[in-house]
């Protein structure tokens, strides 16, 4: 049996097996590390090719290419949070 991607596989079809397929770009950002990130974006703005970019990181340009498409082409703002919000050992 052959799924709506033209596949054949065992698995039942679900919303899961769907959002992974069409949203590969979430699986994708979601494995990198922080670190990573950091470094996508250090090497893109030095003119660094996304082939270059991926060969350092040990991973495909394609993967780099999905995550910068998924930022909209922006490094997103570092996260942090309110003073109030911190905890006693981050104070």
């Amino acid at each position: 049996m052959t799924d709506a991607l033209g596949k054949c596989g065992g698995l039942r079809w679900s919303s899961q097996h769907f959002l992974s397929r069409v949203e590969g770009v979430v699986v994708v950002a979601s494995r990198m590390s922080v670190a990573e990130k950091l470094e996508i974006w250090r090497l893109l703005r030095a003119g660094t090719s996304f082939r270059v970019v991926g060969r350092r990181l040990g991973r495909s340009d394609a993967s780099i290419q999905q995550y910068v498409r998924l930022t909209g082409g922006v490094r997103p703002r570092e996260r942090c949070r309110a003073a109030k919000q911190l905890s006693l050992g981050e104070t």
